[in-house]
């Protein structure tokens, strides 16, 4: 395993550590209050797994995707963790959206819409963990050195 394949991982497992937290400091805007102790707990065993899915499933595609082919900015990886964290559930809110516009249950589709929300900010924390972690890569091959 390369340097940067290595330092490619460890800041995935940030991404995701930082995103599962930010997940559940947020949930304190909705009157969820937790101690130390219990913030930790709830980041770990819940937050953690959910995140690390994401980043998984979404996120290395995505980057391996967008590495070749654009550089790597911090506004790029907060764009890139927001659809990394708000696309899973989209998708599963998709149907249940939907139905809530289409029978005028507005309050209903602005809890969706919030639940979107709330997890591509998550996203947007864990990627620009992702790029503090990562560094910046110009999408362009070094050159290793001369033998």
């Amino acid at each position: 395993m390369t340097a940067a394949s290595t330092r490619t991982v460890v800041a995935g497992f940030g991404a995701a550590i930082a995103g599962a937290a930010a997940g559940v400091a947020m949930l304190g805007g909705v009157g969820l209050s937790f101690t130390p102790v219990q913030f930790i707990a709830v980041t770990l065993i819940i937050g953690f797994p959910i995140a690390a899915a994401h980043v998984v499933i979404v996120g290395s595609t995505l980057y391996a995707y967008a590495k070749a082919r654009f550089p790597f900015h911090w506004w790029s990886a907060a764009l890139g963790g927001f659809v990394t964290g708000a696309t899973p559930i989209m998708i599963f809110a998709t149907v249940p959206l939907a139905i809530s516009l289409a029978s005028g249950r507005w309050p209903e589709a602005v809890g969706w819409l919030s639940v979107i929300l709330w997890f591509g900010c998550s996203g947007v924390f864990g990627g620009l963990a992702f790029r503090a972690i990562r560094g910046r890569d110009l999408g362009l091959a070094v050159p290793g050195p001369s033998a």
